[in-house]
């Protein structure tokens, strides 16, 4: 099966996700989106060292509505922990 661009011209690689950049209430940008159907959050590395070292962490998104219910519930936030 082969993928079309908006130009009708055929696509190398097919999209597995989409990313949108957002800023937090502390004003730090992130990166939140779906990769392969996973809900995912991206946060840019602040102490890199080196060049060996990712610029970015993926971690995998938590339902902002659960966690709402779940902390009106309990008094405390689900970490995922």
């Amino acid at each position: 099966m082969s993928e079309t661009n908006g130009n009708g011209a055929e696509k190398k690689y097919r999209d597995i996700g989409a990313l949108w950049e957002q800023v937090s209430k502390k004003g730090e940008s992130y990166l939140a989106g779906n990769v392969n159907g996973q809900k995912v959050v991206l946060f840019k590395v602040k102490d890199k060292r080196s060049d060996n070292q990712p610029d970015w962490r993926i971690y995998p998104s938590e339902d902002r509505q659960a966690d709402v219910t779940s902390q009106s519930q309990t008094g405390y936030a689900n970490t995922g922990a």
